[in-house]
């Protein structure tokens, strides 16, 4: 039987996610905020036409559960349109 779990090892809202491979990752900046990286591309991640930089931690943390959380959802789609 598979665990399931979060990206980041936590339950957003009571819910569990699959433990995946994580495309985006919080990253602390020398100035003390955080910025979410795209690890394929070892960019800043955008939302939109907006880079995700200047965050607190938990905010960081956050958004890069949800981009890997939409990512895995988009993967799983496009190898099963069914779903």
């Amino acid at each position: 039987m598979m665990k399931l779990v979060s990206p980041l090892g936590r339950k957003p809202g009571g819910r569990y996610h699959m433990l995946m491979t994580q495309r985006y990752k919080p990253k602390q900046e020398p100035n003390e905020t955080w910025t979410v990286i795209d690890a394929q591309t070892e960019r800043v991640a955008e939302m939109g036409s907006r880079t995700i930089i200047g965050m607190n931690q938990q905010d960081a943390e956050e958004i890069a559960e949800l981009l890997n959380i939409l990512e895995a959802h988009k993967q799983r789609t496009e190898s099963d349109p069914g779903c």
